[in-house]
């Protein structure tokens, strides 16, 4: 019973960690730490706004709505071109899904959902 508890318990963390509006990303060369990139939306009546962070600094600020549900936003990061192609999902209903496909200098660094 033990061991099952375990594997649960490691299911649900695996399961938290790779869903969300969370990924990792290392640029070519890059000699720090990987960025912790994030992002979210504040839900609005009209409006969501999109903000994806590097290393909790805002780089890429936008929105979108219903009307404009596909957008793509662009930002910089320590002397990177950073653009996200970003959707607004279920835009008909109530929900507020999106998603960002994240590019570091053209390069894709990851899709985050949120």
């Amino acid at each position: 019973m033990r061991t099952l508890s375990i594997i649960l318990i490691l299911g649900a963390l695996a399961a938290c960690a790779s869903s969300g509006g969370y990924l990792e990303y290392r640029p070519p060369h890059w000699r720090g730490q990987d960025w912790a990139i994030t992002g979210k939306a504040d839900v609005g009546a009209e409006k969501d706004f999109i903000i994806i962070k590097i290393n909790n600094k805002d780089t890429i600020v936008g929105s979108l709505s219903k009307d404009k549900p596909e957008e793509v936003f662009t930002g910089n990061f320590e002397d990177y071109k950073v653009s996200a192609k970003c959707k607004l999902l279920n835009a008909g209903k109530g929900d507020a899904n999106h998603t960002c496909e994240v590019s570091v200098n053209g390069q894709s660094a990851g899709e985050l959902s949120f």
